[in-house]
């Protein structure tokens, strides 16, 4: 078994050429092992053992396939990665020699040598695997030292074998601090080389058995077993260490870059401390104020400007520092005799903390832009003064948009210059003549058209279009071609020549009829509307009276004859009649015309046929007041004949009560059938109810599945009770919906004036109230309202309200009542019962506010909040149970509790909850 031990630590310590050579053949290395086992084992079994040694490149493949990692975060991954290789070595030949040793009955031999053989392959792997994550190799410098390092630990060995006593700690406590320095310096070579040498300088008391005395099995696999400890720590020091580094070359690459763009930067930086002293200084900066860069560190600005510049710079530094906000400014000063005029960003400085810390600046010297830019600026106002006082509109368009126009134009079109400036064409003028100036535009740079004129209309800022004449010329404007124009209004003109063919077209063409009469009131022309409205030929209406004024002694024409006199017009409604006979109504409008001396000289009448709309107004009546699905008057309609019966009564009292009925499980009528069969049903319900009540009251749906029943011819309350019972028996007759027999219940609710309220309001709240107390009662009854109802209402709101913050106000308590087995009298479990101290109300049971949890949808939180803090008392009894007697027995019972609870507050009992309380449910411990 000791030359096994051997054989498999000669072949896992392989140095890394060997281990590079044996990646590159991977069909040559197991051949050399075998060869060397055949010297000590039979050869089935080193043919075994050499050929399983072909899955170590699966398994370095394995772990290559992680060195993409660079950051420490890798490194425990990595470990495991390299146990889990190592184990998947193993695997083979640790299941060979099982069979073999079970076999031949030498089981503990093997059990022995299986031990010794993975730990010694398992530090060879960890030693040399990690090599596959090396970038590179280290300096000579370090190589050296860890030369000198490896030499030290063979001087340790050698005076430990010299030395033939036992030592009081185990042999790898003496490499320890080596295999650290050996990490530290040489990172993860220097770890795997000093790793390697201990594996190798361990593993000789099996290869050479008399080198010293004292090392026995169990001594060395406890050495293996430390030094498999010490190599991962070397491990984890040379991944950190190289991490470390890494990071150092990149901030030290990241800082001269940085200091590159700096000095290398055309625009003047620096930065200023809370003092006003300079930190950094950039070349460009030192430059113009004739220093070195580093000459102006330490220095204020006191010692290059005058004290007005300083201070003026100053004053801009406390601005940024008061705002923390980056500023821009504009700075002259002068410097040397020269004056400078710079646009300066200045941002705020901040320390490791956040704490303000100074001022960065980053300065653009724009003294000669500013120069050329004011004598530029002085030419152009001689040119704008004159462009923009003429009485003409001016224009530059270039790429489809106005890039110019002058205070006339923008006056033409009723658009502030300013807002004009880059308008697309599409926006000035309608879709038709964007195209068309848009293709002629296209034409005249494509044939190179210098001079062009046409006629135009553009749309206004208020809408109305303006018709203009263009003159245009070919220019070229900031390098890129344009057109410049001049722009006359014509709208005028146009407008005066257009006025009279629109007025002959309007009056032709207008959908109403228009007639004009004379002072008497005859009629002297008619357009093709008064024809098809009254069905009178223009021959047979000339000269006739018109029976606008025919009846005036009616009061209707009297009034309209006052307003013309007046005011000069008139409009109403009218009754006219057809030349077939038909009635119709009418509206008219009729004007008063005077001529020059302020004598009136003619009427003019504009009258339309209104039979459609009033149609449609009495329609729109009835929709107002009436349901469209029932066709019952609805619930506006229901209150204002509620309102006005009260006001009837309000002198001599009479009887007047309201039912409000609301249909029973029709939701689930209605979600079975679908929409279109609950309307339907609702149809058929309303039709019954008409019949039901007659002429006995007003009959009017609510909306959805609630009717209201007005009620003022009744003797007692004993004629309310029997209506109720009819109508509950005409709804609890069966229905046919889609050929399925179904049954519908009502709960009613019954006020009456003016015990149970003395508006509208008040009488179909209590109604309503009342109705949902029958349905507590069971449904398929009727209630009265009484005074009661109320208080128990406001209770319940009150409950409700309370409920909604009762969890955070931390209201809700717990009650828990141990469960004592009968038989042998030990306490078993406990229930838990909640209860709800009410500021106001106090105590409150479960019975009196579970319910109405359930229905308003708390009672999920309320289950969670029961389940999470009972978990919490769980987890303290549970954690304080070796003071209790028999605590063991009630954790086992906690599963049962929980599933009480569940059924309880019919929420899940889920793992989340009780591992919030920092309970395992699934196996409590004593």
């Amino acid at each position: 078994m000791k030359y096994l031990y051997m054989v498999s630590c000669r072949t896992a310590c392989l140095p890394a050429g060997c281990y590079g050579v044996a990646l590159a053949w991977p069909w040559r290395w197991p051949v050399a092992a075998w060869l060397i086992s055949m010297q000590w084992l039979a050869w089935p079994w080193a043919l075994a053992l050499s050929a399983s040694l072909l899955l170590m490149l699966p398994g370095a493949r394995l772990l290559q396939g992680t060195a993409g990692e660079e950051d420490g975060s890798a490194i425990a991954q990595l470990l495991w990665r390299l146990l889990e290789v190592s184990a998947y070595l193993l695997a083979p030949p640790i299941a060979l020699l099982g069979v073999f040793s079970l076999w031949h009955g030498a089981l503990p031999q093997v059990l022995q040598w299986t031990a010794l053989a993975a730990g010694c392959a398992m530090l060879a792997m960890t030693c040399w695997l990690p090599l596959l994550r090396m970038s590179g190799w280290p300096e000579q410098r370090r190589l050296l030292e860890l030369l000198v390092i490896l030499l030290v630990m063979l001087v340790v060995w050698a005076s430990m074998v010299s030395n033939a006593q036992s030592l009081p700690f185990p042999r790898p406590v003496l490499f320890f601090p080596l295999l650290i320095w050996a990490a530290f310096r040489g990172r993860l070579l220097g770890a795997c080389l000093s790793g390697s040498l201990l594996c190798l300088l361990l593993s000789l008391p099996c290869y050479l058995p008399g080198l010293y005395l004292h090392a026995g099995v169990t001594e060395l696999m406890n050495d293996t077993v430390l030094c498999l400890t010490f190599i991962v720590a070397a491990l984890l020091v040379a991944t950190l260490s190289d991490v470390q580094r890494r990071k150092e070359d990149e901030l030290n690459e990241f800082r001269s870059r940085v200091e590159s763009l700096v000095n290398n930067s055309p625009n003047m930086m620096s930065l200023k401390g809370l003092d006003g002293r300079f930190l950094l200084a950039n070349r460009a900066y030192s430059r113009m104020l004739g220093v070195s860069e580093h000459a102006m560190v330490g220095h204020s600005l006191d010692d290059y400007f005058t004290a007005d510049d300083a201070s003026r710079i100053r004053q801009q530094d406390a601005v940024v520092l008061s705002c923390l906000e980056p500023r821009q400014f504009e700075e002259s000063f002068s410097v040397g005799g020269n004056s400078f005029t710079m646009l300066v960003s200045k941002f705020p400085l901040f320390d490791s903390q956040g704490r303000p810390a100074g001022v960065g600046s980053v300065d653009t010297d724009i003294t000669r832009s500013r120069e050329e830019l004011q004598a530029k600026k002085e030419a152009e106002d001689k040119y704008w003064a004159l462009v923009e006082q003429t009485l003409v509109g001016i224009y530059i368009l270039q790429d489809e948009k106005l890039v110019y126009v002058n205070p006339k134009l923008a006056d033409i079109v009723g658009y502030p210059p300013q807002e004009m400036q880059n308008m697309a064409l599409e926006k000035l003028l309608p879709p038709s003549e964007a195209s068309r100036i848009r293709l002629q535009i296209k034409r005249r740079l494509r044939e190179n058209i210098q001079i062009m004129h046409y006629t135009t209309r553009a749309i206004s800022r208020d809408g109305h279009l303006v018709d203009l004449e263009v003159h245009s010329r070919l220019v070229e404007y900031e390098g890129k071609p344009a057109l410049i124009g001049v722009v006359v209004d014509i709208s005028d003109r146009i407008a005066a020549d257009t006025n009279l063919k629109l007025a002959a077209k309007v009056f032709e063409n207008s959908a109403e009829g228009i007639l004009i009469l004379d002072a008497d009131a005859r009629i002297i022309a008619v357009n093709h509307a008064f024809t098809r409205i009254t069905g009178y030929e223009e021959g047979e209406a000339l000269g006739k009276l018109s029976r606008i004024f025919a009846d005036s002694d009616d009061a209707a024409s009297q009034h309209m004859q006052q307003a013309l006199a007046l005011h000069g017009q008139w409009q109403g409604e009218m009754r006219d009649r057809r030349k077939n006979g038909d009635w119709y109504p009418a509206e008219l409008s009729i004007s008063l015309v005077r001529d020059d001396a302020g004598f009136h000289s003619n009427y003019v009448a504009v009258f339309s046929d209104i039979t459609v709309r009033k149609q449609a107004e009495e329609r729109l009546q009835f929709l107002a007041n009436h349901d469209p699905l029932t066709r019952l008057p609805n619930r506006s309609s229901l209150i204002s004949r509620l309102e006005q019966a009260i006001v009837e009564m309000s002198g001599e009292p009479g009887p007047l009560a309201v039912m409000f009925i609301d249909l029973d499980r029709f939701k689930l009528i209605n979600d079975s059938f679908g929409h279109q069969s609950g309307d339907e049903l609702l149809r058929e319900i309303a039709i019954r109810l008409s019949n039901s009540v007659g002429e006995r009251g007003l009959l009017a749906r609510q909306g959805g599945d609630e009717f209201t029943l007005l009620l003022t011819e009744f003797a007692d309350q004993a004629e309310l009770a029997a209506l109720a019972e009819d109508i509950l028996a005409v709804l609890g007759r069966g229905l046919r919906l889609e050929e399925h027999e179904v049954f519908v219940t009502g709960s009613i609710g019954i006020s009456v004036f003016p015990n149970d309220g003395t508006d509208a309001r008040s009488l179909l709240k209590n109604a309503d109230v009342a109705m949902y107390r029958a349905k507590d009662a069971g449904k398929n009854t009727y209630q009265f309202f009484d005074a009661e109802m109320n208080t128990q209402t406001f209770e319940r709101l009150l409950l409700e309200n309370g409920m909604r913050q009762a969890l955070e106000r931390g209201e809700f308590e717990l009650h828990y009542q141990p469960q004592l087995n009968a038989a042998s009298r030990d306490m078993s479990g406990v229930e838990v019962l909640i209860r709800w101290r009410h500021p106001q109300l106090g105590l409150i049971p479960p019975l009196r506010f579970i319910p109405l949890a359930e229905e308003t949808g708390l009672i999920k939180p309320i289950g969670d909040w029961v389940l999470q803090e009972a978990c919490r008392q769980l987890k303290a009894w549970d954690q304080a149970a070796c003071m209790y007697h028999g605590w063991r027995s009630i954790c086992r019972r906690a599963s049962s509790s929980r599933a009480r609870w569940w059924t309880m507050w019919r929420v899940p009992c889920t793992a989340p909850a009780w591992k919030l309380a920092g309970w395992n449910w699934k196996s409590p411990k004593a």
